[in-house]
């Protein structure tokens, strides 16, 4: 996976900051988030191949739930998923300090992401 530019020029620290000072408008509403019940979990599949960012994906509402101080468990099951194997995460937030982390019957899942 390698790319060659030919042509291409470098931007200058100068235009980089130039775009990078978009704002978002003012007048868009923050969601308001239900907390988690208590005792209780929610839990997402995130599914595909490999290559497609499954793992990424992981992280990143693994990351997303740390921020928001919530706890989280994400367990990647890779196997032989480099290019093209078959790739599962799943995630767990709850409200416990360390949420216990089940691999899930695919009947009862109630959040799924397939990539």
């Amino acid at each position: 996976s390698f790319v060659a530019v030919e042509g291409g020029a470098m931007k200058t620290a100068k235009a980089r900051a130039a775009e990078s000072t978009h704002s978002l408008p003012a007048d868009i509403p923050l969601p308001t988030i239900a907390p988690l019940p208590e005792g209780r979990s929610f839990n997402v599949l995130v599914t595909g191949v490999g290559g497609t960012g499954i793992v990424t994906v992981g992280a990143l509402l693994g990351m997303a739930a740390h921020i928001d101080g919530t706890a989280v468990s994400v367990v990647d099951q890779l196997g032989f998923a480099q290019k093209g194997g078959s790739v599962v995460t799943h995630i767990t937030k709850s409200r416990e300090t360390s949420p216990k982390m089940v691999i899930w019957d695919s009947r009862w899942i109630p959040s799924s992401l397939a990539c």
